[in-house]
Order: C-alpha cells, then sequence, then structure tokens
C-alpha cells in the first residue's frame, strides 16, 4: 500500500485550503476549516504515539485527515463525507496512489460521521427537508476508529467548540434554530449555539474508541466546560 510522501502532503492540504477559499464561505468559516483540519492532523499525531502505531499507519491516518473534510465548505454537511471521499479518491488517483491505499482513505472518509454526536438527529431533519433518507456508515476497523477518535478531539477542544459556533451562526437551519431556543428559553442565540456545542463535546467523549483517546478526551471535556461557562457569562451580561 503506497503512502503519501511529504510532498504530497504538502501539495493536498494546499488543494483542501485552495477549495476552501473559493468556496464563496465567509472569512471566518474558511479559517474555522483549515484550524480544524491542522488540529486533527496534530490529534493524530498524539493517538499515534500514544496507541503505538507504525509508521505506515501513521501515516495513512495523515493522508486521511488531510483529505476527510474537503468538501465541507461547498457541500451540505450531510453530504460532505461521501462527496469528499469521492474527492480524495480522484485526488489520490492524480498522484498514481495504489487502489488499496486509495479505498482505505476513501472508507475512512465515509464513515467518519456514523457515531457523530447528534448524527441520527440531523439525518431524520434532513430527510424531513428532502425526502432523501441517508445512509451513514459507522467505522469497522482501527484505522477507521482512530481517525474517528481525532476528529471528535478536535471538536472537542476549545478551538473546535468556536468552530461549531462560526459554522451554527453562519448555517441557515442551525441559525433557526438557535434562534428559537432563545425565544423559548430566553438568552441570545450565540448563548444557544453554545451550550449546543457543549452538549457536543459532552456527547462526543462517550464515542471514543480507543485509549489514548479517552484519556485526552477527559482534560478536553472540562476545559470545554469552563471555556463555555465564561462564555455564557459574557453573553448575559453584554
Amino acid at each position: 500500500m503506497s503512502l503519501l510522501s511529504g510532498e504530497d502532503q504538502a501539495a493536498l492540504l494546499a488543494y483542501v485550503c485552495e477549495r476552501y477559499e473559493s468556496s464563496g464561505q465567509p472569512a471566518d468559516v474558511v479559517e474555522a476549516l483549515n484550524e480544524h483540519n491542522y488540529r486533527v492532523l496534530s490529534h493524530v499525531d498524539e493517538i499515534a504515539a500514544g496507541e503505538g502505531l507504525s509508521a505506515d499507519d501513521h501515516e495513512l491516518l495523515r493522508a486521511i485527515a488531510i483529505l476527510h473534510d474537503v468538501a465541507k465548505a461547498d457541500t451540505h454537511l450531510m453530504l460532505h463525507a461521501d462527496v469528499g471521499s469521492d474527492v480524495a479518491g480522484v485526488k489520490l488517483r492524480e498522484l498514481g496512489k495504489d487502489e488499496a491505499f486509495i479505498e482505505t482513505v476513501q472508507q475512512a472518509i465515509r464513515c467518519h460521521l456514523g457515531p457523530f454526536p447528534f448524527i441520527e438527529e440531523e439525518a431524520e431533519k434532513y430527510a424531513q427537508r428532502t425526502g432523501e433518507h441517508l445512509h451513514l456508515p459507522r467505522p469497522q476497523t482501527r484505522i477507521e476508529w482512530l481517525f474517528y477518535d481525532a476528529d471528535m478531539l478536535a471538536l472537542m477542544d476549545i478551538e473546535g467548540i468556536e468552530k461549531v459556533r462560526v459554522l451554527r451562526e453562519t448555517t441557515s437551519d442551525f441559525i433557526a434554530e438557535d434562534e428559537a431556543v432563545a425565544a423559548k428559553e430566553g438568552g441570545t442565540p450565540r448563548a444557544a449555539a453554545y451550550r449546543s456545542a457543549l452538549q457536543s463535546v459532552r456527547r462526543a467523549a462517550d464515542t471514543l474508541s480507543s485509549a489514548t483517546a479517552k484519556k485526552i478526551g477527559e482534560r478536553l471535556v472540562d476545559q470545554a466546560r469552563r471555556h463555555i461557562d465564561a462564555r455564557l457569562t459574557e453573553e448575559k451580561t453584554s
């Protein structure tokens, strides 16, 4: 199974960044997406070291991390894993990678939403709006689960919380939800977005699979709670 050289990784990172830039999304959304990818790569490195992965498996995880959200800026949230998997296949074939490697990367991208917090609720809402019932596969292999762990950790850290907040404030479906919650329960839509982010963090922690990720997750849940408490206090006094 052929892996990505450092040059290949840099080229794919540049491609993902350029795709985000050309998506028409606001600058803060583009920034949040790019920062997320770099944090996922950092968590991949932590997990690879903590779980004692081989160099080949570590590089495979990095390839998945670079490409997993390639379609997120220009595709509906619920569809970006399938579309991103197809894009990843095209880009990896352009680099001359073998089919076994490509299929491993593609399948990890396809299933990275499967155990995601709130995914079933969001899939049901999507079906109600569109009539399309989505099949969201779950990770099966160790590599797929370890990548899922890295992606979840990047949702749970403070930068990830702020990414969720930005996306909720710029995505029409989430804007409507947070406005409705604010109208019903009081407070601001931003406060509702932060409370939703904290729920996501806690539920994400429950889906982590590896010992390394669970250990990191415990620390991140505590940091997230303190960060969001501070932001909610600011919202009350602003």
